[in-house]
């Protein structure tokens, strides 16, 4: 790939960032000049300051390859559409909404209300090519808050994939509740009726294929965006409250897809040959930025079908070479594994553990591959759950177990590298980069931030001791909250740091940890602080406990928790002890809840909780916490208000009892 500004990517894995001069200890990545005081690397692609560029990037350095693919109904094989023809697209899209009276420039929003297909890539290309800002609308955050996304953009028009999404904002501007609605394009077919009833609504109903073909009947001039054109506004989900707008400019999208790739590209260099699977929200900036990163390299993006349960089909038909994922699914695989195999016995089980242990020790060494013999006597098969071509895993939005980290890695044979970062930060603000394979850590900055911890007094963490709330610096830094000046300044400080709210700790190596968050503390009734998430992340290092929600009354001297158990832990704990009822009766039973608290009393232990971090009591729950009941954020976070008012009756029972 040309690149015009091209670095080395040699490493020292016992020195993978640099502490700059001054009192702040500000850190910076290796991969930087940093000595002639450059601490960015912000024009690595060559010609790409925005995200039009990117897919001109992509166009010329696949020579007009397969960008984007689709599964059609009733098939078995991916449908390609060239770079070209997206752009083709795009523009034609583009050319319809200014026919309809949608003016280019950074004055029009486009709302984007779809899972990941190629309708959704084209819309967010249009609004690149024609200098418009994209806005995404979670699936997952329901009716109340797409309200808000649409009242507080000024949303013209929105993008849907589905005719009951369409229906649903139809219903809105019936009562009245987002008056800038005109315009509602659907990918699915239309009736005549349906069109008619939304016109009484003073809405247009279109189809999308139906706004190309109107398109390349009025084709007008292209806008371009600068690097400083606002590229989208992502909402964050929030744990509590409405949902905040991330403005996010191109420069700062090829400023992170930049700093991520260089981590990436010590251990895959990607070419338009290299496909990927998009299944991951594209409302989400990581699925958006793993996209980009892509699109500028010139290869292959298959999107799902729409269907999570069909996934692995999709993968098997894909084989994508690049994997992109959460740790929850990755726990899914560890646990379906490590199940099957404690099911095994003589033999077979013997000759697993041992080719376990031979890949392992290579790995250690820096030694990843799948073509040993241990691989094709052992490992394929579970290589070829995600179809048997993948060369690197990224993970990001949760911690990682070191376990499930270290399993994957020699299972699957490719380097596993966690990513962490936020919405405000475009991305990856840390990356661990391929050929470390320590775990328990999110690697150093990535080329395109600085890094500082500051302290903590409340919660007694020190940034002399390396340990304090992380703040980075750099070009990936958003704009700030849409209409929202006092939030931005609670977020961005006078010196143009942002403050993340995660707690972090500096390791020998000069990689960060994530050890805790600085707010979501509950004050309880005696005084202490209690920090959830910290306790929920080291309950949750028990093999038996799957999901928790702890909660703390600040009348209350102590915490409780809902628990979900993992259901084959419980299960074999169950066997052990000769009890046969189903999982949600063993949920139950007062003799398991017993059984799980002596498992929470060795893990406090084993963690150092303090006694008022311990929960006290406990409720196991049979139903998985999920983005769909809506106890989980669209990146997997618990959603505390929405626990609280759900299990209401169960948290004051639970202190009752306690």
């Amino acid at each position: 790939m040309a690149v015009s500004n091209p670095i080395s990517l040699d490493i020292n894995l016992e020195k993978q960032s640099v502490i700059l001069k001054g009192e702040e200890k500000i850190r910076v990545s290796t991969f930087v000049d940093h000595e002639n005081g450059k601490y960015f690397v912000e024009d690595y692609f060559d010609g790409v300051t925005t995200m039009y560029e990117a897919m001109c990037s992509g166009e010329k350095q696949s020579a007009n390859g397969p960008c984007y693919g689709h599964i059609p109904e009733g098939e078995k094989t991916f449908k390609w559409i060239s770079y070209r023809e997206a752009m083709e697209m795009a523009f034609h899209f583009g050319s319809a909404l200014i026919e309809k009276g949608f003016k280019p420039g950074q004055e029009t929003y486009v709302g984007i209300y779809s899972q990941n297909r190629t309708e959704w890539a084209i819309t967010d290309l249009t609004c690149s090519s024609f200098s418009m800002i994209g806005v995404s609308l979670y699936d997952s955050l329901g009716v109340g808050s797409s309200k808000f996304i649409i009242n507080t953009a000024e949303l013209g028009v929105v993008v849907c994939d589905t005719l009951k999404k369409a229906e649903s904002l139809l219903k809105l501007k019936e009562e009245n509740e987002v008056p800038t609605l005109k315009l509602l394009v659907v990918m699915e077919p239309l009736s005549e009726e349906q069109v008619n009833e939304a016109k009484q609504k003073e809405v247009e109903l279109v189809t999308f294929q139906e706004m190309v073909e109107f398109g390349k009947e009025h084709e007008k001039e292209t806008m371009l965006p600068s690097k400083d054109d606002i590229y989208c506004v992502c909402f964050t989900s929030g744990t509590t409250g409405d949902p905040k707008g991330v403005q996010l400019s191109h420069g700062n999208m090829i400023a992170n897809i930049t700093a991520t790739y260089l981590n990436v590209k010590v251990g895959m260099s990607l070419s338009p040959s290299d496909r990927y699977l998009s299944y991951l929200p594209l409302a989400h900036m990581f699925e958006r930025c793993c996209q980009a990163i892509i699109i500028v390299c010139g290869a292959q993006i298959g999107f799902f079908r729409g269907d999570i349960r069909k996934v692995a089909d999709d993968l098997d038909i894909l084989k994508p070479t690049l994997f992109i994922t959460v740790p929850r699914l990755l726990n899914r695989i560890y646990d379906k594994i490590v199940g099957e195999v404690e099911k095994t016995k003589g033999l077979k089980k013997t000759i697993f553990n041992y080719a376990y242990r031979k890949k392992k020790s290579d790995v250690a060494k820096g030694v990843v591959r799948k073509n040993t013999f241990w691989d094709k006597l052992v490992f394929q098969k579970m290589q070829a759950k995600l179809g048997g071509e993948v060369k690197l895993m990224l993970v990001s939005s949760a911690p990682m177990s070191k376990d499930v980290l270290a399993f994957i890695r020699v299972c699957f044979g490719c380097w596993v590298i966690e990513a962490y970062g936020q919405t405000e930060s475009t991305a990856a603000i840390t990356c661990t980069i391929a050929g470390d394979n320590t775990v328990g850590h999110v690697g150093p900055p990535t080329p395109n931030f600085m890094v500082k911890l500051v302290d903590v007094p409340e919660k007694d963490y020190s940034a002399a001791e390396g340990k304090g709330e992380v703040c980075c610096k750099g070009p990936c830094v958003f704009k700030g909250y849409l209409k929202q000046p006092d939030l931005t300044k609670e977020a961005i400080d006078e010196d143009g740091w942002l403050h993340t709210g995660d707690i972090g700790e500096w390791l020998p190596e000069g990689t960060l940890k994530i050890i805790d968050r600085k707010k979501n503390i509950f004050k309880l009734a005696q005084g202490e602080y209690l920090a959830p998430e910290k306790i929920e992340l080291a309950y949750l290092t028990s093999p038996l406990i799957a999901q928790m929600f702890i909660y703390g009354n600040s009348l209350k001297a102590h915490c409780v928790a809902i628990v979900v158990p993992d259901e084959q832990e419980l299960t074999k704990l169950a066997a052990s002890h000769g009890w046969e009822e189903d999982f949600k009766q063993l949920c139950e039973s007062k003799d398991v809840k017993e059984k799980v608290m002596v498992e929470l009393g060795k893990v406090a232990t084993e963690c150092k909780l303090n006694g008022f971090e311990k929960a006290k009591n406990i409720l196991l729950h049979s139903e998985p916490f999920t983005i769909e009941n809506g106890l989980l954020t669209p990146t997997f976070k618990n959603k505390r208000a929405a626990f609280e008012k759900k299990f209401a009756e169960e948290l004051e029972a639970l202190y009752a009892e306690s």
